[in-house]
């Protein structure tokens, strides 16, 4: 036999042994004994609890398996005597020892080999007015869901059900598939249980099924009200079954999450003083309100139901207010939190919110930060519009059995080449999503290779933009200034394609008269040296971030302000589309397409190759090689009338039969948060 093999018999004999095993339960007794101790339960449930004991003889209390840890503190007080069903196997057996310190008694066979004598002997305890304890969602789950057996105990012995549930302030909710509820010592927590619920003896099928589902109800609405009132979030029921493995001896485990968790804890200091510091200084980085970056909340959760909206940037905010406008005209009973990590896209919100909606800074990606956040707003849901995934928040989501759909999931070529040599990390990230929703059939497919689960496509929320805010009085001021001019506008441009067309646009100054260039940076900050390159190169140049006006003699206006886009498309005929003329990927068309602006894009859309092909298909866009090109159908479409008129209506057209996918989405999404 191979030395390997032999080392693991000889592990697993040590860790079944009765010393291993006596060492184990005795921590585990002395730890549930200082948090009872230490804490301060609210238990006045239990004196109405040991009244139904008493009056009936016994009673049949059930409890979930993440509850199970502090049951036998909880319940020293019944009267005697006490047994509970446990599992034959090592755990078991520690949990059985840690009940006799209670004077529980163990009921050996949980386990589907020992079912038969188990239900007997549960049987003949009840009937001799023996209370016996039942963990009714183990061992593999599915988690929180009543077992119907506990009906059939009741119905044969006469004796009611009682659940028993219980939380604690700040405490550790582990990963696993029960989410086991760990207590700290000297925190406050709270006891629930429910009224006593008796069984018919000659009850039929259909009625077992009823009182099952109303007793689950019953323990899992207390669970929340527990949660609730110790600051935890919802732990949701599952119905998932944890599948058994067969572990080979060597084989690898991957565990990227734990180990960056780990490393963000430990390095984060570190982080905060150098990298943090330096986006501090350059303006990156919230002032009044960093401390949310580092999971310190003050904005009070709002009563209800709560759904938290994740976008790293504008285009991801953006994207989320037509979904977000929807859902909350349709449930009077929402609100919904938008997390947002850049300080352009909190000033967008901030302007574009509805109500019952509000925005906060995410969290940087600190277990400790991700924690506070969870237990701070506790969200009934989390909606992700966002290609990072960032671990902790992830990790610390599904700890707490919270819905967690990725929407408008997007994978580009490099992504995915660069994930498919760590595939192992992709599964566990991905694993970590309850729904996992492409933007196109490409992305679907390629987060099916990526992931464990699977995934969908109903089409990209991009599709149905709301219509951009405008401020009217300044638009008629702006049309006043523009006057008779024809507006090109060039738009979202980044850094070298605003230098690529200027060496082109005095061919469009020589071929259409009276023409007004707007250009708008995608990042403001480069307004200035912009509009000086433009200067330099012998352009009436005006900066509106500078107070800059048109004139009647000003060529190029550098729009470099926040959340004025949708007066520029307004005022514009024709708009090129920038992160196109570099290998940047491009930038989203629908809104100039929305207000019947003629598109252009550059060759480089492959961030929007599923929305290009689609639009081209259309007619809603002109995609062209270079910035002489850019300039060349800028100068055809300006110079034809039919033609633009032709264009503008196509690209309308096709935005109207794309923007289906927003009631596509809603029902995907609200089906997937009924279950």
């Amino acid at each position: 036999m191979p030395l390997s093999v032999r080392l693991k018999h000889l592990l697993k004999a040590i860790g079944r042994s009765n010393f291993v095993l006596s060492v184990i339960a005795y921590v585990g007794y002395v730890y549930s004994l200082l948090v009872g101790k230490t804490g301060q339960f609210d238990e006045s449930c239990m004196d109405e609890f040991k009244k139904v004991i008493e009056e009936n003889h016994g009673v049949i209390m059930v409890s979930w398996h993440g509850r199970a840890l502090m049951l036998p503190y909880l319940g020293r007080n019944m009267p005697r005597p006490v047994k509970a069903l446990v599992s034959p196997h090592a755990d078991g057996a520690i949990i059985g020892k840690i009940l006799k310190r209670y004077d529980i008694y163990p009921i050996d066979g949980s386990s589907d080999r020992r079912a038969v004598g188990a239900a007997k002997q549960i049987t003949e305890e009840l009937k001799n007015n023996t209370s016996v304890t039942l963990i009714s969602d183990g061992p593999r789950g599915p988690r929180m869901r009543l077992n119907k057996s506990v009906i059939y105990f009741a119905s044969k012995t006469g004796k009611p059900i009682v659940g028993m549930t219980y939380s604690s302030e700040k405490a550790k909710v582990i990963n696993s598939w029960d989410a086991m509820l760990l207590p700290k010592l000297f925190k406050k927590g709270v006891v629930k249980c429910t009224k006593p619920m008796f069984v018919a003896p000659d009850v039929d099928e259909n009625e077992v099924e009823r009182l099952r589902k109303q007793m689950e109800d019953e323990l899992n609405q207390l669970t929340f009200e527990a949660d609730e009132a110790c600051g935890l979030p919802k732990i949701l029921p599952l119905n998932t079954i944890k599948p058994r493995r067969k572990r080979h001896w060597g084989s690898k485990c991957f565990v990227f999450i734990p180990v960056y968790r780990l490393l963000m804890t430990l390095l984060f200091p570190l982080i905060r003083a150098t990298y943090i510091k330096k986006r501090q200084k350059n303006g990156k980085e919230p002032t009044e309100r960093f401390n949310e970056r580092l999971g310190n909340y003050t904005h009070e959760r709002p009563k209800g139901k709560l759904y938290w909206f994740h976008g790293a940037s504008v285009g991801e905010a953006i994207s989320m207010l037509p979904l977000i406008d929807k859902l909350l005209k349709e449930d009077k009973g929402l609100h919904i939190m938008v997390t947002t990590g850049t300080l352009t896209s909190a000033e967008i919100m901030a302007k574009r919110l509805p109500e019952r909606a509000f925005h906060q800074f995410i969290p940087f990606d600190v277990p400790k930060f991700a924690n506070s956040l969870l237990t701070y707003f506790r969200p009934d849901a989390v909606l992700w519009f966002e290609s990072e995934l960032w671990p902790s928040l992830l990790y610390e989501t599904k700890k707490y059995g919270i819905p967690l759909i990725l929407v408008n999931g997007r994978i580009s070529d490099k992504s995915l080449r660069n994930w498919s040599y760590v595939k192992p990390v992709s599964r566990e990230l991905l694993s970590c999503f309850t729904l996992l929703l492409g933007q196109s059939e490409q992305d679907k497919e390629r987060l099916q290779v990526l992931s464990s689960i699977p995934a969908q496509c109903v089409g990209n929320i991009k599709y149905a933009g709301m219509p951009l805010p405008i401020d009217e009085e300044m638009l008629k001021e702006l049309k006043n200034a523009v006057g008779k001019r024809q507006v090109f506008l060039i738009s979202s441009t980044h850094h070298d394609e605003e230098a690529q067309l200027a060496v082109e646009l005095p061919r469009l100054q020589a071929a259409v008269k009276d023409i007004l260039v707007i250009v708008v940076p995608r990042h403001p900050n480069r307004g200035a040296e912009i509009a000086e390159m433009f200067q330099e190169k012998g352009f009436e140049t005006e900066q509106r971030a500078k107070g800059g006006l048109i004139g009647a003699d000003t060529e190029i206006y550098v729009a470099d302000t926040i959340g004025e886009m949708g007066l520029w498309y307004k005022l514009a005929s024709v708009s090129f589309i920038g992160g196109s003329l570099i290998p940047h990927g491009g930038q989203n068309f629908i809104e100039p397409a929305k207000d019947k602006n003629a598109v252009i894009v550059g060759p480089f859309m492959h961030n929007f190759t599923d929305m290009t092909a689609r639009a081209k298909e259309a007619y809603a866009l002109v995609q062209v090689n270079n910035a002489k090109e850019v300039v060349d159908e800028a100068i055809s479409l300006l110079s034809n009338s039919e033609k633009l008129k032709k264009s503008q209506e196509a690209a309308y057209a096709w935005t109207v039969q794309e923007a289906t996918v927003l009631d596509k989405l809603a029902d995907v999404i609200k089906e997937e948060l009924a279950r």
